[in-house]
């Protein structure tokens, strides 16, 4: 069904198999071991425990880990976010360094989410202007069920922001191109990762064959 190794070249593979093809590996000869027994089963348990976990942290948290006063948060990064929160938590960023960042709509997923992004770079001088710099552009969670990405894009991004005042290294990074990053490039899929199917990997498109998705890859 699939292939979740990054390695290349000869070696162990681990693989998502049906149980009814499972016979085939014996047939020649494969030997292998069982990681997930049952990948569905797994997938629920572990989407419940995430359920449960995102609401005792709201209760503790009612703002979800909004703190308007900082820009990074290293508690926020310790969980996956929802597609809401990522945007919160990015506009919080323009909201305190209007200066350095500033979000801008590029598009709509096909059910009419926002698609957007940051641009993070030094001060406009006339010396120095912004719109000439040139252009470090990252587009993240293509994929939708890779729920790390779109927590990886924001964590670069809280940090340049963060540590513009403080990094000789950042600010002169900062100062000589603008860092445009889209957390979520994906928003329809990512939103049904989180809602109906963990591992959706599309879009939402209506393909009119009683199948939903085009890979955007």
């Amino acid at each position: 069904e699939d292939v979740w190794s990054e390695r290349i070249g000869q070696g162990v593979l681990e693989i998502d198999l049906r149980r009814v093809d499972l016979h085939r590996l014996d047939a020649i000869g494969v030997p292998y071991d069982m990681l997930i027994d049952d990948l569905q089963a797994h997938a629920d348990a572990h989407a419940a425990d995430m359920v449960r976990v995102r609401r005792e942290q709201l209760e503790r948290k009612p703002d979800g880990f909004q703190r308007g006063g900082q820009v990074h948060d290293d508690e926020w990064f310790a969980t996956y976010r929802t597609l809401d929160e990522i945007t919160q938590y990015m506009n919080n960023i323009e909201a305190l360094r209007p200066d350095l960042a500033a979000i801008d709509s590029i598009g709509q997923g096909l059910e009419g989410w926002l698609i957007f992004s940051i641009t993070i770079s030094g001060p406009d001088t006339a010396q120095n202007p912004r719109d000439e710099r040139p252009v470090v552009y990252i587009f993240s969670t293509v994929h939708a069920r890779e729920w790390i990405a779109p927590m990886t894009t924001s964590y670069i991004a809280s940090k340049l922001v963060a540590e513009y005042d403080t990094d000789a290294y950042v600010r002169m990074l900062l100062d000589h191109a603008r860092v445009v990053i889209v957390p979520v490039g994906n928003p329809d899929g990512y939103l049904y990762s989180w809602t109906d199917e963990r591992y959706w990997r599309k879009n939402r498109r209506d393909n009119g064959d009683e199948t939903f998705g085009v890979d955007i890859n």
